[in-house]
């Protein structure tokens, strides 16, 4: 579930781009196992471990309470992708302890391999974690905070990134404008076909790329005529957290891999991406030691 954008920081104190908070869950263990979205979120196995859920929930329940419009009672966050109609991870353990207090002082980044995963050790277990996984996740979380809250934050672009718009863009710029409002863009005509883009979500930065911009406008187009739901929302939230979060193949110091974990450990379910794939997979000390015949 990469995109094409590049990877240019990460979020909160890291250098250009933002990061957020609340969701949590379960971590995983390591043999042979099947992926998905679990209801609370579980971390999974290390040997074969990609998801195939829908970019339509994540895990935990969220409900707005603000006054009514296009969430009013009615933003809920799937649970368990809906009654049957995701994968859903089989092999679940209870594993919290990433979430204590203790682990937060305790937890130690090792490094990192393939530019790609973290490997981090906590007492008797050794995690690996997906750096991009782990990035969309924050990224997400920060979002809907803020549309829950209805205070979606935007940059301002300085200069406006101005774009020329098909007739079918345009149509959808004009059709989902609320909705574009809604997730921090701010977008305003700039004569004949073309639009300037003055400001973009706080919290992705990165985001304010012509191409990135186009193929946020090409999935409105995809989605003309269809309802403006709050799962419209929370698919555009997960489709745009995605395409700026950091990519694999980025070699990133210590110290922001560090300041990610923290913001990650921080929500209430750091297990799953958005679109349901685990942001980090568990071997035990125990499970090595069998799998070298140290033990039986």
């Amino acid at each position: 579930q990469e995109s094409g954008a590049s990877s240019r920081g990460i979020a909160g104190s890291l250098p250009e781009q933002e990061s957020g908070a609340s969701s949590r869950g379960t971590a995983g263990s390591l043999p042979e196992q099947e992926s998905g979205a679990s209801s609370r979120g579980t971390a999974g196995s290390l040997p074969e471990q990609e998801s195939g859920a829908s970019a339509r929930g994540t895990a935990g329940s969220l409900e707005s309470t603000t006054e009514q419009g296009m969430f009013g009672n009615t933003l809920r966050e799937s649970a368990a992708y809906a009654a049957g109609k995701h994968p859903v991870q089989k092999s679940l353990f209870d594993d919290k302890r990433l979430l204590s207090e203790k682990a937060s002082k305790e937890i130690k980044i090792i490094g990192q391999v393939f530019s790609t995963y973290w490997i981090l050790q906590y007492e008797d277990t050794l995690y690996l974690v997906d750096q991009h996984a782990a990035h969309e996740k924050v990224l997400y979380e920060r979002l809907l905070k803020e549309m829950l809250e209805k205070e979606p934050m935007s940059q301002l672009l300085q200069p406006p990134v101005i774009l020329t718009l098909s007739m079918a863009q345009e149509q959808a710029v004009r059709e989902y404008k609320e909705t574009l409002e809604q997730l921090g863009y701010q977008i305003e005509p700039f004569g004949g076909r073309e639009y300037a883009v003055n400001g973009v979500p706080a919290h992705l930065p990165t985001i304010a790329d012509r191409e990135l911009l186009l193929d946020v406008i090409d999935s409105l187009v995809q989605d003309q005529g269809r309802a403006k739901t709050p799962e419209l929302l929370l698919e555009k939230l997960a489709s745009m957290s995605c395409k700026a979060a950091v990519k694999g193949n980025s070699r990133l110091p210590a110290e922001q891999m560090e300041e990610l974990l923290k913001e990650l450990m921080g929500l209430e379910n750091p297990y799953h991406c958005p679109h349901g794939r685990p942001t980090m997979i568990s071997v035990s000390k125990r499970e090595l030691e069998k799998r070298f015949k140290r033990i039986v």
